[in-house]
């Protein structure tokens, strides 16, 4: 949206990036009057964006479609598809009931005591035990948990070829979740800081 990151537009609008995610990833089921107008006037939106916008927002929860704009499939707000990157899961996968269930338990007991944490969990090993194939299978199993989508990149950690720098890695999720090439930051740094805020 006008080219601001989502901590600019919540310091220009008054709403908490959290509020603004939610909206635009349709978590808000509608939003209050008050916190389309903070938008569009931090967007400094002109008609009809202006009350293109505010319908968007009142309109999309009851399951009618936002208003569409000539020419544009995703209507006049365009949004990227929802990045589903996970590789296929080992056809032959047996056995680490334990480990994909302590997983599992990680995720549920935290949104039980605190929803919304990130949970971020590690699976550590040697070459060849299966540390890839476990996470892909443990993902493929919860990806209804993960409606925003599931990123994936191969590190190359173990290949015989170089490892993945972090800003080619970094840059790929960009455009995984619709950052045209030209407006990917050059440093890892921006880049990151542009992924945090996506």
């Amino acid at each position: 949206m006008a080219g601001l990151t989502q901590e600019e537009l919540a310091q220009r609008s008054g709403l908490s990036v959290r509020a603004l995610s939610d909206m635009e990833r349709g978590r808000t089921a509608r939003p209050f009057l008050r916190s389309a107008r903070l938008l569009a006037d931090a967007l400094e939106l002109a008609e009809p964006a202006r009350s293109e916008l505010m319908a968007a927002l009142q309109d999309g929860a009851d399951g009618t479609d936002p208003p569409r704009q000539a020419g544009s499939r995703h209507g006049a707000y365009p949004m990227p598809a929802v990045p589903r990157q996970l590789p296929a899961p080992v056809r032959h996968f047996v056995g680490r009931v334990a480990e994909l269930g302590a997983v599992t338990l990680a995720l549920d007991r935290a949104d039980r005591e605190k929803p919304g944490t990130m949970v971020i969990s590690t699976i550590a090993g040697m070459a060849g035990v299966g540390k890839t194939a476990l996470a892909v299978r443990w993902t493929h199993q919860a990806a209804d948990r993960f409606p925003d989508g599931q990123l994936y990149a191969n590190l190359r950690g173990y290949d015989p070829g170089q490892p993945r720098q972090a800003r080619d890695v970094l840059a790929e999720f960009l455009r995984s979740l619709g950052v045209a090439g030209r407006d990917i930051p050059c440093e890892t740094e921006e880049c990151a800081a542009q992924y945090r805020s996506l």
